[in-house]
């Protein structure tokens, strides 16, 4: 009998690997995270109705219920790998100007938000990242960005929530 049998259970199937439990736990600390910080805002609120709470709570809840699908996957002897529908290769190298425009488009809201707004903020980011995951339309980018960015403004405005001013132009 060698190390693959022994590996292997009854049905075929190979023994739970540590790398197996990677995904499952980061959804499961994830999820536990949410719903303490969930539990440290109000859940409802008399005015809106839901409190801030609530979104973190039932997200948070969400990956818990994720987490635990996935441990009833690795116990049943599933492996996360990359599948060839996926188109995915495991063996390539990071392009570091596609990371470098991703990590663009999640931080640039930080300092285009106060300064130009939220719907021309939000468009740029949307246009990084696309860019980032290989558009090679930057104008329809931008026209997508921006609709789907004052559709959520508007939205949220209409919510209650407010996002800042639709434009700005570094007025505080």
């Amino acid at each position: 009998m060698n190390r693959d049998d022994v590996a292997n259970d009854d049905a075929g199937r190979s023994a739970p690997r540590f790398a197996d439990w990677v995904l499952p736990a980061f959804a499961g600390i994830c999820g536990a995270l949410l719903v303490l910080e969930g539990t440290r805002l109000p859940l409802f609120e008399q005015y809106t109705g839901l409190g801030p709470g609530f979104m973190p709570m039932a997200v948070g809840l969400g990956l818990l219920g994720v987490a635990a699908s996935l441990v009833w996957q690795v116990l049943q002897g599933e492996r996360f790998m990359p599948e060839e529908a996926e188109g995915a290769d495991a063996s390539a190298p990071v392009s570091l100007p596609r990371l470098g425009l991703a990590a663009a488009g999640v931080f640039s809201p930080v300092v285009t938000f106060p300064q130009l707004g939220f719907p021309l903020g939000a468009t740029l980011a949307f246009t990084l990242v696309a860019r980032a995951f290989g558009s090679k339309k930057p104008l329809l980018d931008l026209v997508f960005g921006g609709l789907l960015s004052a559709a959520a403004w508007f939205a949220f405005t209409k919510l209650g929530v407010q996002l800042g001013p639709f434009l700005s132009f570094g007025a505080r």
